[in-house]
């Protein structure tokens, strides 16, 4: 019997050798990037979405491409927010068509095709986690009641530049502040851990997005460059009383029956791989080793691949902390004209393009001028929080957080970084869908106007400067007028409830300087670079498309599926439950 395999697979060989396949790897676009996002509730049920790049080759148009490797999932498309967004920011709707077996096509409506650099997918859809088995039950060694995450997003034909999971839990986050450490912290109070593969594989961060007005604990997985075919395997585990609303039934289900029990870091998955036109001839011989492979154990020996999601937490740690959170680059999904009304004095400095450090030190001199705080030294940054009886009814939220972060006395670049970070993610939600040039004009307009109503047109203010000609040249060669403007706004004249009845005072001028950049070198000191290699140097990252129901990415997809045997029987007969085949 082995025989006769044996022969059979040489036959095989040589009819692979002898008549090369013309099939190769799409011509038209190659996979950039993929980011997941799953939104958790308490009832098992998640909000799923994908954000798909692909860099067109030039002179190439792309029309379509597949999603495959749903499994158990039963997804609920939203057809009406899908679209694919141009590298000029246009949206054009796409058609999601249901081709059977768990594959659909991702078409361009009326069969477009579009070019440019890259086209940016966006698909969104709604999946009952719990009941498609990757939430369940699970006993630590001290007898605490959690419930394992065991899942994976979809895997791909081609390799890619980054490959990003996010998973939202269903709490209400309630730390001091939302910096890694707190939020770590705070998933710990909720007995949450992963495996300790998972840290050895990814890199993991820990931070809070808003949903639905909720600030929730969000953990971040990533993964530098994939390869074609990766298996992004996810197993976390969390109190049970997290999904308090899934029914004792569907937490039993037993979620993890066909996989394969071992005992590594990582569990080695069976590649199936894609048998049309965009396979080529590396990926046919591929799948017929490893069928002959499969074939020929099952010849002495029955396999079946059986294991249990761990009941034990003796491989479980918390995440590395030597490396820094990945810059993502999320697409944009833009309305033209849209204005993002909402934003307050802060929100509007970084979206006009005032540097970090200009804000904040406004910010810090407004609050020592109000007696918020004093200024005990300046090299360094040394200060005194003054006692107020309830300063939130005064100062907004990136103002209340340099207050707070004043308590012990100076500033960490911690706290820095997470004011920054809150203020790049609010401002990233606000203006998620719209035309940001279009709102960066109409915010300089209002400044303008507003300081020209009251009497403070900033083209006429250099007379209120007490300089001589000599030395206006000198400022006008030294400053960015465009932060002194913003500056003299927020201190005077921004009308939001907190400024009412605060400092009316001239801000130009070589005497006042000190009002706008005074502590620019004290924050950039205790930074120690964090604003040169942030996401701030990119205007399109700050802004890119962020809000959690309409981007980021996410998919439900192949984990635990099928037996070793029936994986490599069905790539062999059938397509492959992967995605891919940009055409």
């Amino acid at each position: 019997m082995i025989k006769k395999v044996v022969l059979c697979f040489v036959m095989l060989l040589v009819l692979i050798v002898r008549f090369p396949t013309e099939i190769e790897a799409s011509n038209i676009a190659n996979l950039d990037f993929v980011e997941t996002d799953i939104i958790l509730m308490p009832d098992g049920k998640a909000i799923i979405s994908y954000t798909v790049r692909y860099n067109l080759v030039p002179g190439k148009t792309m029309l379509a491409f597949t999603m495959s490797g749903f499994d158990r999932i039963n997804p609920v498309f939203d057809t009406d927010n899908a679209v694919v967004v141009t590298d000029d920011n246009i949206p054009y709707p796409i058609d999601i068509v249901n081709l059977g077996g768990g594959d659909y096509d991702i078409i361009n409506s009326h069969d477009k095709r579009l070019g440019g650099s890259y086209l940016t997918y966006k698909i969104r859809f709604s999946a009952d986690m719990a009941r498609a088995g990757y939430l369940a039950k699970t006993v630590a060694d001290d007898g605490r009641n959690l419930v394992v995450f065991n899942w994976a997003p979809t895997q791909w034909d081609e390799s890619m530049e980054h490959y990003t999971v996010t998973i939202n839990y269903p709490l209400e986050f309630s730390g001091d502040s939302t910096n890694r450490e707190e939020v770590e912290k705070f998933l710990l109070e909720h007995d949450f851990a992963t495996e300790k593969w998972m840290n050895q594989q990814y890199l993991i961060d820990y931070r809070t997005v808003t949903i639905d007005g909720v600030l929730r604990p969000q953990v971040l997985i990533h993964k530098e460059g994939p390869p074609s075919y990766y298996n992004f395997e996810i197993r976390q585990y969390i109190k049970e009383n997290v999904f308090a609303k899934i029914s004792d039934e569907l937490l039993n289900i037993d979620n993890t029956q066909d996989l394969d029990n071992t005992n590594s870091n990582f569990r080695e998955r069976n590649h199936t791989y894609r048998n049309d036109k965009y396979s080529d001839r590396k990926v046919l011989f591929a799948a017929l080793l490893f069928l002959f492979v499969l074939t020929f154990f099952a010849v002495g020996k029955k396999h079946r691949s059986i294991v249990k999601a761990r009941s034990t937490l003796d491989q479980a740690k918390w995440a590395r902390d030597d490396w820094e959170p990945p810059k993502l680059e999320l697409a944009t999904f833009r309305k033209d004209g849209s204005i993002a009304k909402d934003l307050n004095a802060i929100e509007i400095a970084l979206l006009v393009g005032i540097p970090y450090k200009n804000i904040f030190s406004a910010i810090l001199s407004g609050l020592i001028e109000d007696g918020y705080i004093e200024e005990i030294s300046l090299e360094p940054l040394r200060v005194n929080q003054i006692e107020h009886s309830d300063p939130a009814l005064t100062l907004n939220e990136y103002e209340l957080m340099v207050y707070e972060a004043a308590r012990n006395g100076e500033f960490t670049e911690s706290q820095i970084e997470a004011i920054l970070k809150k203020l790049v993610d609010s401002v990233q939600e606000k203006t998620w869908d719209c035309d940001i040039e279009a709102s960066r004009k109409y915010y300089k307009d209002k400044i303008k106007e507003t300081m020209k109503n009251q009497g403070a047109d900033p083209d006429a203010m250099e007379e209120a400067t007490g300089e001589t000609a000599g030395e206006q040249e000198e400022l006008d060669r030294d400053w960015d007028w465009s932060v002194v403007d913003w500056v003299y706004w927020y201190h005077n004249y921004d009308d939001g409830r907190y400024r009412r009845g605060r400092r009316a005072r001239p801000m130009l001028g070589r005497k006042r300087s000190a009002l706008f950049n005074r502590y620019d070198k004290s924050v950039l000191d205790i930074s120690d670079g964090i604003f040169s290699n942030s996401i701030l140097n990119s205007q399109t990252g700050v802004f890119a498309c962020h809000s959690a129901c309409h981007d980021a990415c996410h998919s439900a997809c192949h984990d635990a599926c099928h037996s070793a045997c029936h994986s490599a029987c069905h790539s062999a007969c059938h397509s492959a439950c992967v995605s891919g085949g940009a055409r």
